[in-house]
């Protein structure tokens, strides 16, 4: 049986970090990887919150992206909960 390694990397999230992403998808603040363009392996973070799509222009490799996106609803979700 041959060594097949998956060719998908994730980063693993807390549990404190996945109630983040539930607020903010509640709360209308959605965070996302988008590709800089097809095929890239570079990613921006988009936040789309009150109907605004917004990125600071940074590019990531596909692991700190998703890193980043959790990082975001961590912050949002500290930022403005009560």
């Amino acid at each position: 049986m041959p060594n097949i390694k998956p060719t998908r990397k994730y980063v693993k999230f807390t549990d404190e970090e996945m109630e983040a992403a539930a607020w903010c998808l509640n709360n209308g603040i959605a965070i996302s990887p988008i590709a800089v363009s097809t095929g890239s392996r570079k990613y921006f973070v988009e936040i789309i919150s009150n109907g605004k799509r917004n990125n600071n222009g940074k590019q990531y490799d596909e692991l700190e992206s998703q890193r980043m996106v959790y990082d975001y609803y961590t912050y949002f979700h500290n930022k403005n909960k009560q």
